[in-house]
């Protein structure tokens, strides 16, 4: 059965046990997905401390959140190294060594959920 990512569904990235990478194969690429996260918008003048200890201010927070088992055609861009947003939700994805640069890109992405943490694959078209 094939779910549609809404902004209903919201989902985070959470890291699973399970080694990610990119596969090409034909026209698709393959990145194994690490875990579905959630933005929560933080009050103004919110800071956050980077892994080096130093003052960040921040505006928003990817929390992991439970994505349902199943999979979702979705549109996705990638927002940064190894995180693609779901268009149109507040749903980030985690990958690990994926290099697909994508901008409203289809894609489905297949996600088994193992509560608060969950991994699967994101095969771009």
């Amino acid at each position: 059965m094939i779910y549609r990512i809404t902004s209903a569904a919201v989902a985070m990235l959470v890291a699973s046990a399970a080694p990610t990478h990119a596969v090409s194969g034909g026209n698709a690429t393959s990145c194994d997905v690490r875990g579905a996260y959630s933005v929560v918008d933080v009050p103004a003048g919110s800071i956050a401390l980077t892994n080096l200890g130093q003052p960040e201010e921040i505006s928003q927070v990817l929390v992991p959140t439970d994505l349902k088992s199943g999979a979702y055609d979705v549109l996705v861009t990638r927002e940064g190294q190894d995180l693609y947003r779901v268009d149109g939700t507040s749903t980030y994805l985690r990958t690990q060594f994926c290099y697909e640069y994508a901008y409203a890109q289809k894609a489905v992405l297949r996600y088994r959920s193992l509560g608060a943490a969950g991994s699967g694959t994101l095969v771009f078209d």
